[in-house]
């Protein structure tokens, strides 16, 4: 049977600190939208245009706001928009941040094989290589999805880490690759999204409310001694009437001195050989239950 019960140890994180986090940017702009209506001959210039923002206004005023605050981030791009923006990877990169694997347009992993997935990851790492003269090591799943192959094409290619999953609030081992956790509570567009097409489920929720409730959180790990990631959209974090409550966040972020906010390459070298807890992936009822047939 799959073990289910398994407690780990808590991280040892150095130099005294209570918590480790890692701020996350996912530049996706139009690509879940260009997956999404694929099969489709026309798509809503109204989404595309809020969705374009992110490139246009909300990634520069991101980087401004790590720059005012000294924090380093991750910025997971799809390689896609990597290659129609060459001038923003270059920028990302010339502010010290990292340059993460996201995907071609944003596809959905449990829509496409194994053979096509390998060739999405060569593409990207290819196009990302070139642009930031730096090879990504880390990788987050469009809409933080995965398949049970994926984590061994991972590790083949030399990516030491995956952000994409939830099973652990403190960093671990996911067929043998490290997984540094997300949270969907943490992740600006469950709160923000809103498309105006009938489907969203709720209007955008207010900025300081939200953000209050992210320092609570993070308060909580603290006491735990966990990890967590911060995931925000430049398209959704970086308007106006939010964004400035955004820069308060972070400032409090970095002036936390119980808190090592680090970019997922730097935590993957700290933890690279410490020991973490570890799992496998399940994609059948038998992984969990043999007698489920």
């Amino acid at each position: 049977m799959y073990q289910q019960y398994n407690t780990g140890t808590a991280v040892a994180w150095p130099q005294g600190y209570r918590a480790a986090g890692m701020i996350s940017v996912d530049v996706d702009t139009v690509t879940p939208m260009l997956w999404r209506e694929r099969h489709s001959s026309s798509l809503s210039p109204a989404e595309v245009e809020q969705r374009l923002f992110g490139i246009r206004q909300g990634v520069p005023r991101i980087l401004s706001m790590l720059q005012e605050t000294n924090l380093q981030a991750v910025f997971f791009v799809p390689s896609a928009v990597a290659e129609l923006n060459p001038q923003m990877i270059r920028d990302i990169v010339s502010e010290g941040h990292e340059i993460g694997v996201h995907g071609y347009i944003h596809e959905t992993l449990s829509e496409i094989s194994s053979a096509e997935s390998q060739e999405i990851l060569n593409r990207s790492l290819q196009t990302l290589t070139e642009l930031s003269g730096q090879k990504p090591v880390g990788y987050r799943s469009p809409s933080w999805n995965m398949s049970s192959y994926l984590p061994g094409q991972l590790r083949q290619l030399g990516i030491r880490y995956d952000s994409s999953l939830m099973g652990y609030e403190q960093p671990y081992k996911v067929e043998e690759l490290l997984e540094l956790p997300v949270s969907w509570y943490l992740d600006d567009a469950p709160h923000f999204i809103y498309l105006g097409d009938g489907n969203d489920p709720h209007a955008p929720k207010d900025s300081q409310a939200v953000f209050e409730g992210w320092r609570r959180a993070v308060n909580g790990v603290k006491h735990y001694g966990g990890y967590f990631s911060i995931t925000v959209h430049p398209w959704i974090v970086g308007r106006m009437e939010r964004c400035r409550d955004f820069a308060e966040f972070l400032s409090w972020l970095a002036n936390d001195p119980e808190l090592w906010i680090q970019k997922g390459g730097d935590l993957a070298e700290y933890l690279d050989e410490l020991r973490l807890p570890s799992t496998t992936l399940v994609e059948t009822h038998a992984q969990i239950l043999p007698a489920f047939k």
